[in-house]
């Protein structure tokens, strides 16, 4: 048997490692201290979120969020609680149950467009902005809506057509509720001024 020589360096600690690279993302902002982070656990956090997530794409996607979550929060590791491994699986849970919430709310919602979407092209028109005179009014209404740019006419089909309200526009199209909000007013102001001839020349 070989004895190690009194120069052999001692045998590495794979969570003293993993402690040291999460003190240098958190003091110094190391790239290079994240790469070998990424290195050395994507493996196991990509398993962890796969076994939850269920998609292989939709873990991929997950597994940056981890990845960004422990570069932004690195020093709220504290060795004197458990291991920076134990640490790092316990925000790839976290992602991943959140983000398969995430994709039931997206289904829900998903369901309730299909829903509304099964009727008439003249009753939701009707019922989403209160025409309720003459089918001329409606195709007005059908051929003001066609007339917007598609992500405008996408965010005021969903909130008045299918009824959602701008959140749940915002969470489905996956946009700032405030750039939801934009695309609603700006679609509403042109198809008002498409309209404009149609409701001067009706009846009072």
């Amino acid at each position: 048997m070989t004895l190690p020589t009194p120069d052999s360096a001692p045998p590495e600690d794979p969570h003293a490692i993993l402690a040291g690279l999460l003190r240098r993302i958190a003091q110094e902002a190391d790239k290079s201290a994240f790469a070998e982070l990424y290195d050395r656990t994507s493996g196991a956090v990509f398993a962890t979120v796969l076994s939850v997530v269920k998609d292989r794409s939709e873990a991929e996607d997950t597994l940056q969020d981890c990845f960004c979550s422990i570069w932004d929060h690195a020093g709220q590791y504290d060795g004197a609680k458990g291991k920076a491994i134990s640490w790092i699986m316990t925000i790839a849970r976290n992602k991943a149950f959140d983000h398969t919430a995430k994709l039931k709310r997206q289904g829900k919602i998903v369901d309730r467009v299909k829903e509304h979407s099964a009727e008439t092209p003249e009753r939701t028109h009707q019922d989403a902005f209160d025409m309720t005179a003459s089918n001329e009014e409606s195709q007005a209404v059908h051929d003001a809506l066609g007339s917007l740019p598609e992500d405008q006419r996408q965010a005021i089909r969903l909130a008045f057509i299918s009824g959602m309200s701008q959140t749940e526009v915002a969470e489905c199209l996956q946009q700032p509720l405030g750039t939801i909000k934009a695309r609603i007013r700006r679609g509403l102001y042109q198809m008002r001024g498409v309209l404009q001839p149609h409701l001067t020349d009706s009846p009072s």
